[in-house]
């Protein structure tokens, strides 16, 4: 039997961050309803933590949509004036920040998964299997089937990792205390800097140890922030990603990225 570390789901029914496109309160809370029962799909037994920022308890109908499972509801209410400041990405880092302190579910696990509500990822268990108890997400690379098509020194170094994917990640808990408790903070919308460049900032400059840069995740679901819907990458698209995701291992120049 797998061992799957409980998922904090971070929600938001109650939208105060304005590039918010889906703000109907009704669909975002039924978007989430979905999203988990398509979590208890993968094992029924598995721990689920729901922490909404905007202060809008939903727990009623959690509880009758799915009675007897391993969920726990929290709900408390941000600072609505930072969040319609800062964006999500700011929100997100006070709902994980509440969650850990609250949450008697994430008070007893060493490690959890994070998933932006609303949304599933179809390969979990393949990432659950490669996680090494440290820390694991998806990231973004620059340029990389350019270097491959032409491969020389200068191409290599044309290819960067831009930022670290913020929608899901399992992670140590101890490491996300030490690295990333407050990483929401640096959070600038004005300068195009989001949550998830944040993370990648606060993660190599941390000299973070045992980080897994891992993708593609096959993200299925809604984005409150676009209101647009990710589809299943294609299967060929999928290992196209791989192969470039491999390509890159194989340098030394990234190897320290993938350890």
């Amino acid at each position: 039997m797998c061992y799957y570390p409980p998922i904090l789901i971070t929600s938001a029914v109650k939208v105060s961050s304005s590039i918010s496109k889906l703000r109907n309160k009704e669909i975002r809370v039924n978007l989430t309803l979905a999203a988990i029962k398509n979590w208890l799909l993968i094992d029924k037994e598995i721990k689920i933590v729901i922490c909404d920022g905007s202060g809008v308890d939903f727990s009623k109908k959690i509880f009758s949509h799915f009675p007897g499972s391993n969920i726990e509801f929290l709900c408390f209410k941000n600072n609505q004036a930072l969040v319609a400041k800062y964006g999500t990405g700011y929100g997100e880092g006070e709902i994980i920040k509440y969650a850990i302190s609250h949450s008697f579910i994430l008070k007893n696990a060493p490690v959890f998964a994070k998933c932006t509500s609303k949304l599933n990822i179809g390969n979990f268990k393949k990432i659950v299997k490669n996680f090494n108890g440290q820390f694991i997400c998806q990231c973004t690379f620059s340029n990389v089937r350019i270097i491959r098509t032409f491969f020389n020194s200068k191409a290599v170094e044309s290819a960067k990792l831009l930022n670290i994917d913020t929608r899901f990640y399992i992670v140590k808990k101890d490491i996300y205390m030490k690295f990333f408790k407050y990483t929401y903070k640096k959070v600038r919308p004005e300068k195009k800097y989001y949550l998830e460049h944040a993370f990648y900032n606060d993660a190599i400059e941390g000299k973070m140890k045992n980080f897994i840069a891992d993708f593609p995740f096959l993200i299925t679901g809604v984005s409150g922030t676009l209101n647009n819907e990710y589809p299943r990458i294609g299967i060929l698209k999928y290992y196209k990603y791989l192969v470039d995701f491999r390509f890159l291992k194989g340098i030394k120049h990234y190897k320290k990225l993938f350890i």
